[in-house]
């Protein structure tokens, strides 16, 4: 995740905060196979301004499964900490059709 420069991962996630300009839209996340053996996990957010999508997160991963992505998850809410986002709220997510990652978004999002 780029933390620095505007237009980066934490500036957009960010911006999707209550205050942000981006409040209302969605993250969105998709899963692709590029190498052998390995999956890339992608998360975005549609911004209006550029029409175009935005990437928050980039995380390669062996496999989608549950306790991989609950350490993206901790890196991402992390990082937001340390840069004083203390409760990261979103209003809403566009999930593949990976079960593992709507169980971590239930867990970390509720």
């Amino acid at each position: 995740m780029s933390i620095n420069v505007v237009g980066s991962g934490m500036s957009l996630v960010t911006q999707m905060q209550l205050v942000g300009d981006l409040q209302n839209v969605w993250i969105m996340f998709d899963h692709v196979k590029h190498v052998a053996s390995w999956t890339t996990m992608f998360c975005h957010v549609y911004d209006s301004t550029y029409c175009k999508m935005m990437t928050i997160v980039i995380c390669d991963m062996h496999s989608k499964d549950k306790e991989v992505q609950q350490v993206m998850w901790t890196k991402l809410n992390d990082t937001m900490l340390k840069h004083k986002v203390l409760k990261l709220n979103f209003k809403g997510f566009m999930v593949d059709n990976a079960q593992a990652t709507w169980n971590m978004i239930i867990i970390f999002y509720g």
